[in-house]
């Protein structure tokens, strides 16, 4: 039996990969190594790509809940990228997300 929140994941790996371009390599789930505890991390969906000689990588955490997601999925997701060394980070939530998550992501993004 799939785990929960595994059909929302499948969507948005889905849509990632119709919107990306050809040399995107997408992972659903995707694994990373931490840079603090030396384990492999476990991401939603993970997108790898080139661009002139930069490697990115693009983390899509996907929220399938019935509430909307709150400050501690989003400090715990911004602490999660961080530590994978990842150069875009996306969270999704098929709930939406609490008011008061605007004024912290506002901090994360210019912070970063």
């Amino acid at each position: 039996m799939p785990r929960m929140g595994r059909t929302f994941e499948n969507i948005v790996q889905t849509l990632e990969k119709i919107l990306s371009n050809s040399n995107a390599s997408i992972e659903s789930p995707g694994f990373v190594v931490d840079r603090v505890t030396n384990q492999k991390r476990e991401v939603d969906v993970l997108i790898r790509f080139s661009q002139s000689h930069y490697q990115h990588i693009i983390a899509i955490e996907c929220k399938d809940r019935k509430t909307p997601v709150g400050v501690p999925d989003v400090e715990a997701f911004h602490t999660k990228t961080r530590d994978l060394k990842i150069t875009k980070a996306v969270l999704v939530s098929s709930s939406g997300f609490r008011t008061n998550i605007i004024i912290l992501l506002k901090l994360l993004i210019f912070s970063s």
